[in-house]
């Protein structure tokens, strides 16, 4: 059987960079746990905590690493989180930044509101 070409990726060449950021809650082996509140899991909460830029211009995937590793100490749930390549921009909360927007070319993002 044929393998579909929009699931198969290309490895990354000096010509074409590719940034990566992987997050699992945990491993095969782990436990995942959810909030007292039961709402959602552990993971989930930092993760929203961590995307929310209300407080800064940008949220990168360094930013949000910090943010799961600073959360999470207080419980025993181990995320595993791998991330290779350059920086990555994840939310804004001001106008796009212009260092990344296409030239020529206005654009607003709106801020992540939480769901």
């Amino acid at each position: 059987m044929a393998a579909s070409s929009t699931l198969t990726q290309q490895p990354p060449t000096k010509a074409t960079p590719c940034n990566r950021l992987f997050i699992a809650a945990c491993r095969a082996f782990d436990f995942a746990y959810d909030t007292v509140a039961g709402n959602h899991g552990e993971l989930t909460k930092a993760l929203l905590e961590g995307l929310d830029c209300s407080h800064r211009d940008e949220v990168t995937a360094a930013h949000l690493i910090n943010t799961i590793q600073e959360k999470l100490t207080a419980t025993t749930q181990e995320p595993l989180v791998f991330s290779s390549g350059g920086k990555i921009s994840l939310t804004f909360n001001r106008e796009y930044p212009k260092h990344l927007a296409p030239p020529g070319t206005k654009m607003s993002v709106q801020r992540l509101g939480l769901f």
